[in-house]
């Protein structure tokens, strides 16, 4: 999809009636918390407080429902991951995608990697609705995902509730040699925070948490920007398990 296409399918993803799915998240999280939300804001990114995750985990999935037919990752950028994985040497053999709503990015990765066992994760009940997908909350680990996988991809991570939680889970699931990415786009950045998306980040303040929250196992992360589809400035923030 070109720059001019996604234009076009944004403005009418944001005219769509089911919009006001915000509105509803909105009231959900002023009548159990009792006020608005609002962010707390750090060097270069900012995070709504979610308390209570039993309404973090609806809102989840009111958002979810309302956005079900879309897909935000580009299956060109997803090919061209893998091609710069495979230059670095990373040989993709299981593959964890977190926050993937319909499963859009499982059945990119299987058509470039068809041997490849694919699994993805959703927090919302309609999630095994979709082949190759789990209903899973992204924060936590199942014990047999410890160091088990090669690549494991998210553009999802601005979901999180707890970033100093998730990405050491996640990054405890690469095997040696592996691979975490983290799709970066301006949506992602720090003042696009709401109850939905709770985590936001410029790229210089994700990467910074990143190399914050690895250990000496992991070299130091890297900017791949040489993708097809770049209409929202998109990058992958890469990180490799070295050990």
């Amino acid at each position: 999809m070109g720059a001019l296409d996604w234009a076009r399918s944004n403005v009418l993803y944001r005219l769509m009636p089911s919009l006001d799915f915000h509105e509803r998240a909105n009231r959900l999280y002023r009548k159990r918390r009792g006020f608005d939300g609002r962010a707390d804001r750090g060097d270069g990114f900012s995070l709504y407080n979610h308390e209570d995750l039993n309404t973090y985990r609806e809102i989840q999935i009111i958002a979810n429902k309302a956005k079900l037919g879309l897909c935000f990752a580009r299956e060109s950028n997803l090919v061209a991951l893998c091609d710069f994985l495979s230059v670095q040497g990373v040989k993709i053999r299981r593959v964890l995608c977190h926050g993937t709503r319909n499963g859009g990015e499982q059945k990119y990765f299987k058509r470039r990697l068809p041997s490849a066992e694919i699994v993805g994760t959703e927090i919302s009940d309609n999630a095994e609705r979709f082949p190759m997908t789990i209903q899973w909350d992204f924060h936590e680990v199942k014990p047999k995902w410890i160091g088990a996988f090669d690549l494991i991809y998210s553009n999802s991570w601005d979901h999180t509730y707890d970033p100093a939680k998730l990405f050491p889970a996640w990054l405890s699931c690469l095997a040696s040699g592996g691979a975490l990415a983290l799709e970066w786009t301006v949506e992602h950045g720090q003042d696009h925070t709401n109850v939905i998306d709770p985590f936001g980040a410029d790229f210089p303040a994700l990467r910074r948490l990143l190399k914050q929250y690895a250990g000496p196992e992991f070299d130091e992360p890297v900017a791949f920007d040489q993708l097809p589809e770049r209409a929202r400035q998109d990058t992958m923030l890469v990180i490799r398990r070295s050990r």
